[in-house]
């Protein structure tokens, strides 16, 4: 007779003002949804004005419609913003209409471009290039963009681009001081 809600979300959509501020443009708190429930589903539930489809490469968020201005903001090639999808902080690797959400996902659509950061949050780039097996420099490990957590440092950064790579440290803290001894 009824459908079973197992799953509790959160979705935050962060667009942005006339002057390019960002601002909150809808939010709920834990939203129960049925289970198997994506983004989109989650997305769907906040009564935004949505210009979306399918495709074979799944569903697409072309723009939403701004609550305050009744513009629709899409893909900028000017400024080149578009609808970035964040799951618990972190920049998602599959579309919104594929993201099957998980117990307390906390979903956001924030509209920006690749250098714009959460709220909360900083970008930073790294390149660790290190001697191969013959000596020779070579590059352990690389990524831009990386999200963290204002007030982040470069050791928090290193270690997320290595750990994303695979790459286990010997390191060591002494004081305010972080050392990489060695990368095993």
């Amino acid at each position: 007779c009824c459908p079973v809600y197992a799953v509790y979300a959160c979705v935050l959509v962060l667009g942005k003002e006339k002057d390019g501020k960002q601002q909150v443009w809808a939010s709920t708190g834990q939203t129960s949804l049925k289970a198997g429930s994506t983004a989109k589903d989650l997305l769907e539930q906040v009564g935004l004005t949505l210009d979306a489809g399918e495709s074979s490469w799944g569903w697409f968020l072309n723009g939403i419609t701004s609550p305050f201005d009744s513009k629709s903001y899409g893909w900028d090639a000017a400024t080149k913003s578009y609808w970035r999808f964040y799951v618990n902080g972190k920049f998602a690797d599959v579309g919104a209409g594929a993201y099957k959400l998980q117990e307390g996902d906390a979903v956001t659509f924030m509209y920006g471009a690749d250098a714009d950061a959460l709220p909360g949050q900083v970008l930073g780039s790294a390149d660790v290039i290190g001697p191969d097996v013959n000596g020779n420099n070579t590059r352990w490990g690389s990524a831009s963009n990386v999200s963290l957590p204002e007030g982040s440092t470069a050791q928090n950064l290193i270690a997320a681009v290595l750990t994303a790579k695979g790459v286990a440290t010997n390191d060591a803290q002494s004081g305010a001081s972080w050392f990489l001894n060695s990368i095993p």
